[in-house]
């Protein structure tokens, strides 16, 4: 049995909350109402629905990548998963997208959260400790072309099948990062 904690039923009536109406029109005491909850409680959490959905995002890729890591999937079946999650997800991703702070300030903060899930498969995974110093700036300019292109297919700028975009951000991945982890067991 899963038991979920406060921060996850706050999450769970924000999600909720989004399915019916435009994340910019949510309001705190809606949030907290609809699950039963005083506001006090959210700002206990979170200091706003901002940092919610920053939370829920993290925690989410976070999940995905150690889910990957355990079940020995490879790096194409990593992206894969990903894409199939934003696929899944794609409604709430587009109207976050639409009616927060708007597309740069979501896309920065999807590329800031993928470059952080990409430094722990790094550490955790592959022990990397000391790298290339421009290692970082290779994962940032992937993690951005690749949010990039997902809010792209999002918003269907992109016709192509998930498991194809999930294919060309597998073979984009930069030569250095690519030795690090390209087509290896995760």
């Amino acid at each position: 049995m899963i038991i979920k904690t406060t921060k996850d039923l706050l999450v769970d009536s924000f999600r909720e909350l989004a399915e019916k109406k435009r994340i910019h029109k949510i309001t705190i005491k809606e949030i907290t109402d609809n699950c039963e909850m005083a506001p006090a409680t959210f700002y206990r959490h979170f200091q706003n629905k901002y940092d919610l959905i920053t939370w829920d995002y993290g925690i989410r890729m976070r999940e995905i990548v150690e889910r990957a890591c355990d079940e020995g999937k490879t790096w194409p079946e990593l992206q894969l998963e990903y894409i199939m999650f934003y696929e899944q997800h794609k409604a709430l991703f587009i109207n976050i997208i639409q009616h927060t702070s708007g597309y740069e300030s979501f896309t920065r903060n999807m590329t800031d959260i993928s470059a952080e899930q990409i430094w722990y498969y790094l550490k955790t995974e592959k022990d990397v400790v000391n790298p290339d110093p421009d290692l970082d700036l290779y994962i940032r300019i992937y993690c951005h072309g690749a949010t990039m292109t997902v809010c792209e297919w999002l918003f269907g700028a992109i016709e192509a099948s998930a498991e194809k975009i999930a294919d060309l951000l597998d073979h984009s991945l930069p030569q250095p990062l690519r030795e690090y982890i390209f087509n290896e067991r995760i």
